[in-house]
């Protein structure tokens, strides 16, 4: 299927296989694995193993017919019996990684990580938890956990001080024998790669049962080895649980190459024993932050932007009317507000805010309107033309500054970069996670501050992030601080909402990981079908096809409506760096075949490393230099898009300079 007409790219990510491969000492030859260069070409070479970084001649490798050959030599400093990570970095910024089980003893079957020989409790750590250690006699090691006033999320864990490397090959399940106590909480194992970066923490149990059983954790086929385990378990907190409390028995820890057992999911059932968590009530003071006088105030999208607008702004108390009118004229219009008051957290305290939303209908398109909230605030904006030849979007992805201050002038710096490579018409999408509390009266304070005149002026689509979900899983912080389009409250509660600019209609959907509600998705299937538009674009915060962090059940649920709506481009955040995917039918496509997805980096400090996975056709700052300014800090992402009837342009650089990604699709 060819969906759009031509896409042109700057470069594009080679792929190499992940499986496992074992280099023989006994009958030493060249490994083979396929590889494709797609138009890179071969830098360096460098083998990662036992801590080393060995440094072979990159002519020890053969390239050819979609294929690299790996010559002995690669190998002949390498350790028994481990791995040994082959890394070829290219001319794009990328690197390829290849796993090779060096062999000289035969092929282990079976590794135990828990309980080693001579070991006692001092080789663990237990964040969040309690353990009353040394082990029993029979070997065990209990795990005692008190989620009572904990918050949902809050975990307890037994942790090794040094992370244990699973060093046999095609090891494909890690089980553990552990004695229950049928509280229905959910236990789990998190992998770490250190070689791809990645974190695997999708294996989760209900526990169910109150005897000892040994049960199954899949190694992810998709990673690449050797993995390392940090956590020897990790109890998360579940509600609806049977009991906040416990004890958990640890008995044994092995990782096998052998199948793991079936296991069927299943939800806990929920358990009336305790209500619904309540945050612990903080004492009442007074904002630093939010005071008398109109702050925070944000300009959002709405359904039609050339004939309305709305505004949002927070006060510690009273109420203030908007006022507007035709730049130039006397007189003004009147609009009062929608007050709901509330209260967030500043310190050790908890401080009111009445948030204020204000909706402007009946505008005229492209004009130009001043505005004043009281007699202490007020701005100019313009609406959009009736249908715009050419618009812009400026992305806001992740940023999360928290008590970063450092980072705040830096956020502005994105903007105003942003602001420079777009041209008006132009609004700002924000892809989740604004915020790294979402209680926290400072931090977003201190975003609008940092941003300023741009969010009084810009239009923001705002999405929800999981760090704007409250201990509750809920969003009201974030429902409160923003003036949503106004369709918005009636259809989904405000979480989901689409406005339309031109031939294009944009989607804002709630996904944050986890489950999507089945009637939003109804509803979601339902309003793309009728969309007529002819560019539907969808932006939310975990995407079905990211980096670190992707949601494999969106990959079932979500993108198959995504494909029968006619989506032609998804926007995401979450994953904290830069990845350009092509799909269709959950299979890696060309350019022209499929729906782009891109994960458009982050504007704060945190970048993380990669989670390669097979669709991953472009990827930006999985290596130190990429994620690095000159200036020592994080090198934040700068991305804008350009809308035209006929194609979309996207530009994606650093807040330093660095090219990141150019792409243009044209129907």
């Amino acid at each position: 299927m060819r969906k759009f007409s031509e896409v042109s790219v700057l470069h594009r990510d080679a792929i190499v296989s992940s499986q496992d491969l074992i280099f023989y000492r006994s009958a030493p030859k060249a490994l083979e694995t396929e590889l494709e260069l797609r138009g890179n070409t071969p830098l360096s070479l460098t083998v990662l193993n036992e801590g080393r970084q060995l440094l072979p001649e990159l002519s020890l490798l053969r390239f050819g017919d979609g294929r690299v050959q790996i010559d002995p030599q690669v190998f002949s400093d390498c350790e028994d019996n481990t791995y040994a990570v082959v890394v070829i970095r290219f001319s794009h910024g990328q690197s390829a990684k290849i796993p090779v089980f060096i062999e000289a003893n035969g092929i282990p079957t079976e590794q135990r990580l828990f309980p080693l020989e001579n070991e006692d409790v001092s080789f663990y750590n237990f964040p969040n938890g309690r353990s009353f250690g040394p082990f029993e006699e029979d070997g065990s090691l209990p795990l005692h956990y008190d989620f009572t006033a904990k918050n949902y999320g809050e975990t307890a864990r037994l942790k090794f001080n040094q992370p244990r490397q699973i060093n046999i090959p095609n090891a494909k399940s890690l089980r553990v024998t552990i004695k229950g106590d049928g509280s229905y909480q959910m236990l789990s194992i998190k992998f770490n790669n250190g070689y791809n970066s990645g974190t695997y923490s999708e294996n989760k149990i209900v526990i169910d049962f109150d005897d000892v059983r040994t049960v199954d954790f899949v190694l992810p086929t998709d990673a690449i080895l050797p993995l390392n385990v940090s956590d020897v378990v990790r109890v998360s907190y579940t509600p609806g649980c049977k009991s906040r409390s416990g004890s958990l028995i640890l008995y044994d820890v092995t990782v096998t190459s052998k199948a793991p057992k079936e296991f069927v999911y299943s939800p806990p059932p929920s358990f009336p024993l305790f209500p619904r968590y309540e945050r612990p009530e903080l004492p009442l003071g007074r904002s630093a932050f939010v005071t008398g006088t109109p702050s925070r105030v944000i300009r959002t999208v709405t359904e039609d932007p050339a004939h309305s607008a709305a505004f949002s702004c927070a006060v510690s108390e009273g109420e203030y009317a908007l006022e507007y009118r035709v730049a130039g004229t006397e007189e003004y219009t009147l609009v009062k507000p929608v007050c709901e008051d509330g209260f967030e957290e500043e310190g050790k305290t908890r401080v009111p805010i009445r948030y204020h939303k204000f909706y402007l209908f009946g505008l005229q398109a492209d004009t130009e309107y001043e505005y004043r909230i009281g007699e202490e605030v007020g701005g100019t904006f313009r609406t959009f033309p009736e249908a715009p030849q050419e618009f812009c979007a400026m992305f806001l992805a992740d940023a999360q500054l928290g008590s970063d201050l450092e980072y705040y002038g830096r956020y502005r710096r994105v903007i105003e970069r942003e602001i420079d490579m777009t041209s008006e018409p132009r609004f700002i999408m924000t892809l989740g996670d604004m915020v790294k509390d979402c209680y926290g009266c400072a931090e977003f304070s201190r975003l609008c501050e940092a941003a300023g005149e741009y969010f009084r002026e810009i239009p923001i689509a705002p999405t929800i992030g999981n760090h704007e979900r409250d201990v509750n899983r809920g969003f009201a912080e974030y429902l409160r601080r923003f003036a949503l389009p106004e369709g918005a409250e009636s259809k989904h509660g405000g979480k989901d909402y689409a406005f339309t600019v031109g031939d294009y209609t944009f989607f804002s959907v709630n996904a944050v990981c986890t489950p999507l509600d089945k009637d939003n998705l109804a509803g979601l299937e339902r309003e793309l079908k009728e969309c007529t538009s002819r560019w539907k674009i969808v932006f939310l915060h975990c995407s079905p096809y990211t980096g670190q962090g992707s949601v494999d059940h969106y990959r079932t649920d979500l993108a198959p409506i995504l494909e029968r709506g006619g989506v032609d481009v998804v926007f995401s955040g979450h994953a904290h760096i830069y990845v350009r995917a092509s799909v269709w039918e959950d299979k890696s496509v060309a350019p022209e075949d499929g729906i782009a997805y891109f994960t458009m980096g982050s504007t704060g400090r945190r970048l993380f490393l990669n989670d390669r996975r097979f669709w991953q056709d472009y990827v930006w700052g999985d290596n130190e230099d990429e994620r690095t300014a000159p200036d020592g800090m994080s090198d934040q992402t700068c991305a804008v898009a350009r809308f035209t009837p006929d194609m979309i342009e996207l530009t994606v650089e650093t807040i330093s300079g660095k090219d990141v990604d150019r792409v243009v699709i044209r129907k």
